[in-house]
Order: structure tokens, then sequence, then C-alpha cells
């Protein structure tokens, strides 16, 4: 992995991945955009199995202790998902 700073706030961390026809491609894997990435994408209906549910929360705290869920989103009738 490698990690680069400059003169905005956060690190650039990058991981190479391998492609189908051999070359490597650089991929972002900061871990501070995952969740706003999830968000944007459960918020647009783009992941088809989570589409539909009435409510959105993010890092819901847990009953076991020092446990936060990512995500837990909750149906109309009431129904969770975690």
């Amino acid at each position: 992995m490698t990690t680069l700073n400059a003169s905005w706030p956060g690190p650039w961390e990058f991981i190479e991945l391998p492609q189908a026809d051999g070359q490597l491609a650089l991929a972002s894997v900061h871990t501070g955009r995952a969740n706003r990435i999830v968000e944007a994408a459960l918020e647009a209906g783009e992941l088809a199995p989570l589409a539909g549910y009435a409510t959105l929360r993010r890092e819901v705290k847990w009953p076991m202790p020092g446990s936060i869920l990512g995500w837990t989103i909750q149906s109309e009738d009431g129904r969770i998902s975690r």
C-alpha cells in the first residue's frame, strides 16, 4: 500500500489491483471514505437487495461493549437489517 500526503487534509492510500489483461490498476482504500460511498449508494437505491428501506442509521452502537455496526436499515414495517 502507498500513502501519499500533500496539502489536503488526510492521506491518500492506494493499493495495486491486478486486472484481467495483466496490468495493475490503483484503487483508493482510504477508510474514511467508505461509509460516505456506501451511504450515497444506499440513498440512491443502487444496492438492489437493500433498496426501499425507510430508515438508514450510520455507526449504530451495539449491545456488545465497544461494538458499532456500520449501518442499520429499517423497513416501514419495523424489520431491521444490520
